[in-house]
């Protein structure tokens, strides 16, 4: 019976020493996640604004000459219409390479939601975007 105990006690301890170790490295990516995430906004914004400086500059003026207006539609040109229910701002790939792509970098990065009504995987089907309050008041903050 000594020897059953001593098996008892060992896989006990074996058991409590996984779980120990499973909550320490639990909360030590949780810290390094928050102290990630507390680096990372400045940093990324950064990255995002050196490869569109031309975009950012455009928008920063926007926002800030018409202040609560929060959504934009990435269009192909001066001349295409889209029906958006309220105030926006417009955005063109003939003055932007690459400005679909580019969209598509800001709402990776957070800076942009789609907010486009029903199936917006339909062909032919105007994107139009919520600009969030952080991407605003760094854009404000960037002139």
């Amino acid at each position: 019976m000594p020897i059953l105990a001593w098996i008892w006690y060992l896989a006990v301890g074996v058991a409590l020493g996984a779980i120990a170790l499973h909550v320490a490295m639990t909360f030590t990516r949780q810290g390094q996640r928050q102290e990630h995430q507390q680096q990372q906004p400045r940093d990324r914004f950064e990255r995002v604004r050196s490869s569109m400086p031309e975009l950012l500059g455009e928008m920063a003026p926007d926002v800030m000459e018409n202040p609560k207006v929060r959504w934009c539609v990435p269009l192909d040109s001066k001349s295409t219409t889209c029906n958006v229910s309220r105030d926006h701002f417009s955005y063109y790939a003939s003055d932007h390479r690459d400005l679909f792509a580019k969209f598509e970098i800001l709402e990776i990065n957070g800076y942009l939601q789609d907010v486009t009504p029903g199936n917006r995987w339909e062909p032919g089907t105007r994107r139009i975007y919520a600009m969030t309050e952080e991407f605003v008041q760094r854009l404000r903050t960037a002139i």
